[in-house]
Parts: structure tokens; C-alpha cells; sequence
């Protein structure tokens, strides 16, 4: 089998590929843009493995939560592929691949929250805990005001977040919560984690092929 995953929910996205159980990756300089990057990327990244991105059966994308442009790209380049080659499709919370990748090494540990300042005034969160070697979803990625979040984000449970989500939720200093930093979306972990999502539960229709954005998009009209 070769497949691809794309992951794109934050400024530093990823690519990975795997072919006869080698992996192969490249990340996608944070300044530099999705739209022009992600395919040529990805033809980069099958010419070093010695395919033709016409040879992928599966592609796996991030949802995300993150922001409308990367996660639009990511999602257009995979259906476009997956149209062009009949590859089957599995989509995935990027929260999801995160969690997974924390709780397979963690064994002193069977749940972990997911944090992200989404801005305006809110935070997204998520909660997994391990079950049968993939994460079962307690919270899927949710949406909450800044003024909840401290009476709806449980506490005594490890939180993937940055210094950004920390200051948000206002859990700086907070003795209960074990804050683990340096933990972000990556595209080895989330083909690792589709793959296996894939065998249990199949493809994903690509109509069910829905980016989680951080806010809703709302269009800017230029001044005249």
C-alpha cells in the first residue's frame, strides 16, 4: 500500500508518505504559502520515494481545527487526487493525531485534553482517552468562550497546548493540570494514526470530507 497524509491545520504543515513501510517526510516552511507549497511538495516528496503521486491508494488528511486557507488547500489537493486516482480518503481532527501520538508513549497516562486559543475570544478543545490502540473521543474539537473555559475544561488531565492556548484558557499556574508543550500536528503521526482508522473503519465519503476551522469564515470587503 502507499499513502500519503496531508496536514496543514497550522502555519507549520507537513507532509508524509509511506511506501512498503518505509516513511518518508517533509515539512512546509511556516512562511511559506499552502496554496503554491502543497503539491509541488508532494510531488517532491513521491519523486524522493520513487512513485508518481498517480501511484497513492490512500490519502489521509488533518481537519484540523486551524485556519480556513491551509485546511481549504490540504482538503481541494486531496479530492482532486483522490478523483484523479480512485485513492480511497480518510479524514481525521488533527486534535485526534496529536492525542494519539502522546498516549502511545505515555503509559502512566489514558486520557489527555487538546488546547488551541481559536481567537475572538475563544478556545478549541478536545478530549481522547486510549482505547484498543486508538484514541476514543470523549470531547470531539469544541468551540468555547474564553469566560466557560474554566468551568467546562476538566481538570487533573495532561493538556497538549501552547503558550498561546495557556494564556487563554487562564490555567497558567494551575497545579492541577499537567501542561505538555512541544506536542503539534504532524503528518508521520497522523498516516500512522489513518491507516489504522482506515482498516477499522473504512474510507471516508468525500462528501464527509469537512475542514474544522477555528472561527467562521467571514469574508472582507475591501475599502474603497
Amino acid at each position: 500500500m502507499i499513502a500519503a497524509a496531508l496536514e496543514s491545520s497550522t502555519r507549520a504543515a507537513s507532509l508524509a508518505l509511506t511506501v512498503e513501510g518505509q516513511i518518508f517526510t517533509q515539512d512546509l516552511a511556516g512562511s511559506r504559502a499552502h496554496a503554491s507549497d502543497m503539491v509541488p511538495c508532494l510531488a517532491q516528496l513521491c519523486q524522493k520515494a520513487g512513485i508518481h503521486p498517480r501511484q497513492l491508494d490512500v490519502l489521509v488528511l488533518g481537519l484540523g481545527p486551524g485556519s480556513f486557507t491551509g485546511l481549504r488547500v490540504a482538503t481541494a489537493t486531496a479530492l482532486g487526487l483522490a478523483r484523479g486516482n480512485g485513492a480511497r480518503l480518510v479524514g481525521l481532527p488533527s486534535h485526534e493525531s496529536m492525542a494519539w501520538n502522546y498516549l502511545k508513549s505515555a503509559a502512566q497516562h489514558s486520557e489527555v485534553m487538546v488546547l488551541q486559543d481559536a481567537r475572538g475570544g475563544a478556545l478549541q478543545y478536545s478530549h481522547y482517552r486510549q482505547a484498543n490502540e486508538l484514541p476514543e473521543v470523549l470531547c470531539p474539537p469544541t468551540r468555547v468562550p474564553l469566560e466557560e473555559a474554566a468551568v467546562t475544561l476538566p481538570r487533573g488531565i495532561p493538556l497538549l497546548t501552547d503558550t498561546a492556548g495557556l494564556l487563554a484558557a487562564g490555567l497558567e499556574g494551575d497545579e492541577e493540570t499537567e501542561v505538555v508543550g512541544g506536542i503539534k500536528p504532524e503528518a508521520s503521526s497522523l498516516l500512522q494514526l489513518g491507516l489504522k482508522h482506515l482498516q477499522r473503519n473504512g474510507p471516508t465519503a468525500p462528501e464527509d470530507l469537512r475542514p474544522l476551522y477555528l472561527a467562521a469564515f467571514t469574508p472582507k470587503t475591501r475599502a474603497r
